[in-house]
C-alpha cells in the first residue's frame, strides 16, 4: 500500500513530506491507494498516538481549512513530481527529438546515456543510433555529452520546481491562494 503523509508544524504549515510511517509525527494528512483503508481520507487530519503507534481513528477536530488545503496540496504537489519522474519526457533542443528523462526502478534514462557515452569511448565511435521517445537519431559522442548535460539540467529543474511549489504553499495565507498553485 502507498502512504504519504504530510508533516505540520503547529500552525499548520507542511514541514516535510515523507512517503512511509514514522514515529513521533503529531499530525499528518494520509493519502493511500488501497480501497479498505480504514480511515476517511478525504480532507482529514489525524493525531498520531506515540503511545501505541497508530493514528487515532477519530479526527482533529481543531484542522484549520487553511493546514488542510496546505497539506493536500504538498500531497498533490508530490504525486505530480514523482509521475514526471516515472513518465517524463521532453523535446531535446540539442538533438532535436523526443526523449526520455524517467527515473525509476527499472528505468533511468540519464544513466542509459551515460552508459551510451562510455561505449562510444571506450569503442572509439563517433557516431551512435539513439532511441529518443517515439524515434531515432544519429548523434555525435559531442551531442550526446550535451544531451547529457541537457537532462541532468532538466532534472535539478524538476526538483526546484517542487522545492520552490512547496516553499509556497508553506507560505500561502488563504485557501484560495492554495488553491491557484499548480503543478
Amino acid at each position: 500500500m502507498k502512504q504519504h503523509a504530510v508533516i505540520l508544524d503547529d500552525t499548520g504549515v507542511v514541514i516535510k513530506t515523507i512517503t512511509r510511517t514514522i514515529p513521533n509525527i503529531r499530525t499528518v494528512v494520509l493519502d493511500s491507494t488501497a480501497d479498505d483503508h480504514p480511515f476517511d481520507l478525504e480532507n482529514t487530519l489525524y493525531e498520531y498516538s506515540e503511545e501505541t503507534g497508530e493514528f487515532l481513528e477519530t479526527p482533529r477536530s481543531s484542522a484549520s481549512a487553511v493546514a488542510l488545503a496546505k497539506a493536500n496540496k504538498a500531497l498533490e504537489i508530490s504525486d505530480n513530481f514523482e509521475q514526471e519522474l516515472q513518465e517524463g519526457h521532453y523535446m531535446s533542443e540539442v538533438i532535436g527529438i523526443e526523449v526520455d528523462l524517467r527515473r525509476g526502478h527499472s528505468k533511468n534514462d540519464l544513466q542509459n546515456v551515460a552508459n551510451l557515452l562510455a561505449y562510444m569511448e571506450r569503442k572509439s565511435m563517433e557516431t551512435i543510433e539513439y532511441v529518443g521517445y517515439s524515434e531515432t537519431k544519429i548523434i555525435t559522442f559531442a551531442e550526446l555529452q550535451s544531451l547529457q548535460e541537457e537532462m541532468q539540467e532538466r532534472g535539478l529543474g524538476l526538483y526546484q520546481k517542487k522545492w520552490t511549489l512547496l516553499n509556497t504553499v508553506s507560505n500561502a495565507a488563504t485557501v484560495e491562494d492554495i488553491d491557484q498553485i499548480a503543478w
